[in-house]
C-alpha cells in the first residue's frame, strides 16, 4: 500500500468524521446549559473530536480482532455505507489490525493533549467524562452481539459529551446533563438501529444481535421501528421543556421533522436516499436544539 493511500485511510476514512456533528453538538449543548463559551470550550471541542476519531478507529480494530464481525471476504463483513467505509480497512485494503490499533491510540493521545490544556484553566472535572468515554468503544463492539449497541454509542455521542461541554464551568450537574442529552441520545439510537439493520445479512450468522438486526430477522421494515422512536423523541423533548430542563426555544427542532419524515417513508425502498435525508434531519435537529438552548 502506498504511503499516500495509508495516510488517507488513517486521516480520513478510519476516524469516520461524518459523526463529528453529533459529538460537537453535544459538547455545544453542555456549554449552552452552563452559558460558557470560551477558548476552553474550543479546546474541549478539539479534544472531543479526536476522542471520537479514537473510538471509531478502535472499533475497526476490535470488530476485526475481537468480535470478528468484520472478518472475511466482501459480503461476509459489515457493509460499506454511503457515510463510511472505515470498517472495511483491514479486510479490503490489507492494513494490519496492529497498525489500526496504534493509529487509534495516537488519536487518543492527541485528544488527551487538548483536554489537558483545557484542564489547566477549567479544572480537572473535564477528565471524568473524558475517561468514562474511553472504554465505550470496547463495550460498543461487544454490545453488537448483546442486543444493546445503542447504549454505549449514545452515552458517548450524547450524555458524556454533554457533560464534557458542561465541565467548562467546573463540576457538571450530571443529572441535568443526562436529562438534557436524552433527545440526542434517542435520535442517535434511531440512526444506530438503522445502521445495524443494514448489517443484518453479514453479521447475524456471526452472532451479531441488535434491535435493528432483529427487525430485519423478522422481515419488518425500518419504518416500523422509526415511527415510534420519533414519536418518543419529541414526547421526551416536550416533557423536558415542560419541566424546565430545556429552553422552550428548543421547540424549533420541530422543523427537522420534515427531512426525518421523508427518511422514514422512503428508507425501506430507497436506502441511500433515505439515509441522506436522515442524516440531514439529525444534523438539523442537533443544531436547532443547541441554538434553541443557547438563546
Amino acid at each position: 500500500m502506498k504511503a499516500t493511500e495509508r495516510a488517507k485511510l488513517h486521516l480520513l476514512v478510519l476516524p469516520r468524521w461524518f459523526g463529528l456533528p453529533a459529538s460537537l453538538s453535544s459538547i455545544a449543548l453542555g456549554a449552552a446549559l452552563v452559558g460558557v463559551w470560551s477558548l476552553d470550550t474550543l479546546l474541549v471541542f478539539l479534544g472531543a473530536a479526536f476522542l471520537m476519531a479514537y473510538s471509531h478507529q478502535a472499533n475497526t480494530w476490535l470488530d476485526w480482532s475481537w468480535t470478528k464481525l468484520d472478518r472475511g471476504p466482501e459480503g461476509s463483513r459489515s457493509i460499506e455505507k454511503i457515510y463510511t467505509s472505515g470498517q472495511s480497512v483491514v479486510g479490503k485494503y490489507g492494513m494490519s489490525p496492529t497498525e489500526v490499533a496504534l493509529g487509534a491510540f495516537a488519536w487518543l493521545g492527541l485528544s488527551a493533549v487538548f483536554i489537558l490544556l483545557s484542564s489547566l484553566s477549567i479544572g480537572n472535572w473535564i477528565w471524568f467524562p473524558w475517561a468514562l468515554s474511553l472504554p465505550l468503544t470496547f463495550w460498543y463492539s461487544k454490545a453488537k452481539t448483546w442486543w444493546h449497541p445503542e447504549i454505549p454509542l449514545c452515552l458517548g455521542f450524547a450524555t458524556f459529551s454533554t457533560w464534557m461541554g458542561m465541565a467548562v464551568a467546573g463540576k457538571p450537574d450530571f443529572m441535568l446533563g443526562f436529562l438534557a442529552s436524552l433527545p440526542l441520545f434517542i435520535i442517535w439510537a434511531i440512526a444506530e438501529q438503522v445502521d445495524q439493520g443494514v448489517d443484518y445479512m453479514p453479521n447475524w450468522p456471526k452472532g451479531g444481535r441488535s434491535l435493528g438486526m432483529l427487525l430485519r430477522h423478522h422481515h419488518l421494515e425500518f419504518y416500523n421501528l422509526m415511527v415510534p422512536m420519533i414519536i418518543l423523541l419529541y414526547a421526551v423533548q416536550i416533557a423536558l421543556i415542560a419541566f424546565g430542563v430545556l429552553n422552550p426555544a428548543t421547540g424549533v427542532t420541530v422543523v427537522a421533522v420534515v427531512p426525518i419524515a421523508v427518511s422514514t417513508f422512503i428508507i425501506d425502498t430507497e436506502l441511500n436516499k433515505g439515509i441522506i435525508y436522515g442524516l440531514v434531519g439529525i444534523t438539523m435537529f442537533q443544531t436547532l436544539l443547541v441554538v434553541g438552548q443557547a438563546i
